[in-house]
């Protein structure tokens, strides 16, 4: 496709992990790479497994209670999602959500690298009201640096 040229350099995958499987996931990050310059990022965004309320969970989790969980296939963390990262040729930088010991991550980005609208830094009283619980705007993103 790209005839053997690296020449991706930014992609944003928001909200899209989620409905893939692991292997599908380290597939794509792969396939990303494969095509991407060296110093391009790939930032992700998903519901974040780490999150310390459990009525977030019960909304984002696999067969979730929220307006479009019925396809997840997974909830991923910020270590799992990491090792994924990892094992296909990216460094992993946790910008925002919870950690293992379940206390928050929040790093300034750069949306020029990639508007994330899920996200703390971008949180409307709206969206609330349209996602139907308090921190619906809450993401994990982290950021894949192509090594």
């Amino acid at each position: 496709m790209f005839k053997g040229k690296r020449i991706v350099t930014h992609v944003l995958a928001e909200h899209v992990f989620e409905h893939l499987t692991r292997d599908e996931c380290r597939v794509a990050l792969a396939y990303i790479g494969r095509h991407m310059e060296k110093g391009g990022r790939i930032r992700v965004a998903v519901p974040d497994g780490n999150y310390p309320d459990g009525n977030y969970l019960r909304h984002v989790g696999v067969g979730g209670i929220g307006d479009d969980p019925e396809d997840h296939k997974q909830l991923l963390t910020v270590e799992t999602l990491s090792a994924l990262m990892t094992e296909t040729g990216f460094q992993a930088d946790h910008i925002e959500g919870y950690d293992v010991r379940r206390r928050l991550i929040r790093k300034d980005y750069s949306a020029e690298d990639g508007f994330v609208y899920r996200s703390r830094a971008n949180a409307t009283p709206e969206s609330r009201i349209r996602w139907g619980f308090i921190d619906a705007d809450t993401s994990l993103i982290v950021d894949g640096i192509k090594t």
